[in-house]
């Protein structure tokens, strides 16, 4: 369902209850209003219930609003985005359940989407992280969204695009929402208390000399619980509602994110990845810390000294003592 969760019968439904407040507002009303029957009535009520809206049905005298699911939508994002946000208000889908937000984001890009579109669910069915690793997507918890980027900048380049977004985001998490002991975890991890809260998935279509697009993909484990969780993940992953005892407000969370991301974004279009790198190291749990580094065909240790200019982490290596640069990879603090 492109551009919002709801139906444009299904909103003017909730509007309608919405607008009624404490007074229950009977089927047939509902049935006028929207010109349908009620019996249609009931079954977009039912639709409602299964997306998280409380709706208390009084008999004989009809429906009340109880309550509110908080899947992102741009009115509920509006109070807390501000002129730097990176989003383009008239290509923000959201949807209740998809495949995976970055399937859809790169559809529409190869389509002409502009940049600064956004995708949001609320469910994936296919949500996917980095090495092929499956990203578990239940409703109604977290975060799942990617932006469409379209830098004028080389394919080798790409990669310090992770980088950018996973600052933005650490800087969204600690200090707009003040979680504690929460460090990145280099490529494109948020860690609080050493265990995995977020991910980030770039992609990218390019040119020989030139990308055409990158698409960011967020994941954030947001409300939650870590004993819902698969239980291979329960001992490494974590949940924002789990390390700090309090619920958070997905719309604001989202939209706060935009607003850094289109901070460090113009930045680094201005200056490169130089100008960020010192802001990412302030923020990442890295340096100094023993390392295994994962590429497909092989693995080494090594303590982790630094990143350069470009992103690229520094480590030496325990076989050889050799500083190597790593472009790409999985890294593992040990």
């Amino acid at each position: 369902m492109a551009k919002g969760a709801l139906s444009s019968l299904d909103e003017k439904l909730v509007a309608l209850l919405v607008a009624h407040g404490e007074i229950p507002c009977s089927g047939a009303a509902i049935g006028a209003g929207l010109g349908i029957s009620r019996a249609a009535v009931w079954k977009h009520i039912q639709g409602l219930r299964q997306r998280g809206y409380r709706i208390e049905a009084l008999h004989r005298r009809g429906y009340r609003l109880l309550g509110e699911p908080d899947f992102p939508s741009l009115e509920r994002m509006q109070p807390y985005l501000t002129a730097l946000s990176l989003l383009h208000p008239k290509q923000a889908y959201f949807f209740a359940e998809t495949d995976s937000t970055n399937a859809r984001a790169s559809q529409l890009a190869r389509d002409g989407a502009p940049e600064g579109t956004l995708c949001c669910a609320d469910a994936q069915s296919g949500g996917r992280g980095r090495m092929q690793r499956v990203w578990v997507s239940p409703a109604g918890e977290n975060l799942y969204f990617s932006v469409v980027l379209k830098p004028a900048i080389a394919p080798n380049d790409a990669a310090q695009i992770t980088l950018l977004a996973g600052l933005a985001l650490a800087q969204t998490l600690r200090d707009d929402l003040h979680i504690e002991d929460l460090y990145l975890k280099w490529p494109n991890d948020i860690l609080i208390g050493g265990r995995k809260v977020a991910g980030i998935l770039t992609e990218m279509m390019a040119e020989p000399e030139r990308v055409r697009y990158i698409v960011v993909g967020v994941g954030v484990n947001v409300n939650g619980r870590v004993g819902d969780m698969p239980a291979d993940l329960q001992c490494i992953a974590t949940t924002l509602r789990e390390s700090s005892g309090r619920s958070f407000d997905r719309s604001q969370l989202l939209a706060r994110f935009l607003d850094r991301l289109g901070y460090w974004y113009r930045q680094f279009l201005q200056g490169g990845f130089a100008p960020l790198r010192e802001s990412w190291l302030q923020y990442g749990d890295i340096q100094g810390r023993r390392v295994r580094v994962n590429f497909y065909a092989e693995s080494f240790t090594g303590v982790a000294e630094s990143m350069d200019q470009n992103g690229c982490l520094l480590v030496t290596r325990d076989d050889t003592g050799a500083l190597t640069t790593v472009v790409a990879g999985d890294v593992n603090l040990l």
